[in-house]
């Protein structure tokens, strides 16, 4: 057991982890940024977008509030990998 905690704190591996850690850490803070101003925009267009722009916000959020996180999950994992391009082969 402290042969595999010695290796896991190597220098090259401990490494790998802190840049882990940092990129955890920066997305999760663009994420909470994004969801914030994604958030007061939709607040926004609820509040003052007109009879469309209620209705598209309200519509969203119905939508949204009404389907399982597992269900979601499946839908960006799989729908969005299908929308990206694909890899390029040689």
């Amino acid at each position: 057991m402290d042969q595999l905690v010695g290796d896991l704190l190597a220098p090259r591996y401990l490494a790998w982890l802190l840049q882990g850690f940092g990129m955890t850490l920066a997305l999760s803070v663009a994420v909470c940024l994004a969801g914030t101003a994604l958030g007061l925009a939709a607040c926004s267009l609820r509040d003052v977008g007109g009879e469309v722009g209620r209705c598209a916000v309200a519509g969203y959020v119905c939508l949204v509030r009404n389907t399982p996180l597992l269900v979601q999950l499946f839908v960006w994992y799989f729908a969005a990998a299908a929308l990206l391009p694909g890899a390029i082969t040689v």
